[in-house]
């Protein structure tokens, strides 16, 4: 309850920021059967079969009118489009996830929505004391199995009911994903914000297989958000 009341006061806490990227991804093309340009995220990319990586650098810029614009280099020479397009897919959906919104990805409804006991079945997995706070990893699972829920467990602490982690698994169509969110540290700017993202996917399309990873480290060098105070009693 405390976690899902403070998500309605942080969801419009991020208004501008601006940070910069670092990039891994790897797309290992499995098997490519029929019609490869009908792969979600990769239809201009020319599929053949084997392992392609790729590291990027590049800078994140989030307005208050809520938009997000990334840019990305490769380090390095590109051995495949197929890695481009996923990369720069996958970035953009990774750079406007906010964990406290009401929505993830967009029509995700999010464990941490203000009704989202109606659709989720919540559990404590267990707890520790670090620095003097307690650590809670709570459990979710959806009530309804469907491409608008997610399961996964949120950490969060007791100091003022901030997420620390967040790991939530679902699906798209075509698509199957596991995201690893892990937020700044405590009582630092970029507390609410994410520090480090991982991505695992999981594509079948008309015999086409496709697995991709994606990993980013974000390092923020502006942030101008709203002030947040604890209310006593919560």
């Amino acid at each position: 309850d405390s976690l899902r009341h403070y998500a309605q006061q942080r969801e419009p806490m991020q208004k501008q920021y601006e940070a910069n990227l670092k990039v891994k991804s790897q797309v290992d093309v499995l098997h490519k059967g029929l019609f490869p340009e009908l792969v979600p995220y990769l239809n201009r990319a020319k599929l053949s079969e084997g392992s392609f990586i790729q590291q990027y650098t590049g800078t994140i810029k989030h307005t208050a009118q809520d938009s997000t614009t990334a840019t990305l280099t490769p380090l390095g020479k590109e051995n495949s489009l197929v890695v481009r397009e996923f990369t720069e897919h996958v970035t953009s959906l990774a750079q406007n996830l906010n964990v406290y919104s009401q929505y993830i990805y967009g029509n995700i409804y999010s464990p941490l929505a203000y009704l989202s006991g109606k659709y989720y079945e919540f559990s404590l997995d267990s707890t520790w004391t670090r620095n003097g706070n307690t650590h809670y990893r709570i459990v979710f699972t959806p009530k309804i199995n469907n491409y608008k829920f997610v399961e996964g467990h949120i950490i969060a602490t007791n100091r003022n009911w901030s997420v620390r982690e967040m790991v939530f698994s679902g699906g798209m169509e075509f698509m199957d994903f596991t995201n690893t969110v892990k937020m700044g540290n405590e009582g630092t700017p970029d507390e609410f914000l994410p520090k480090k993202l991982e991505i695992q996917t999981t594509a079948k399309v008309l015999g086409n297989h496709l697995q991709g990873k994606y990993s980013s480290t974000v390092k923020y060098n502006k942030i101008e958000q709203s002030h947040f105070v604890r209310e006593r009693g919560r």
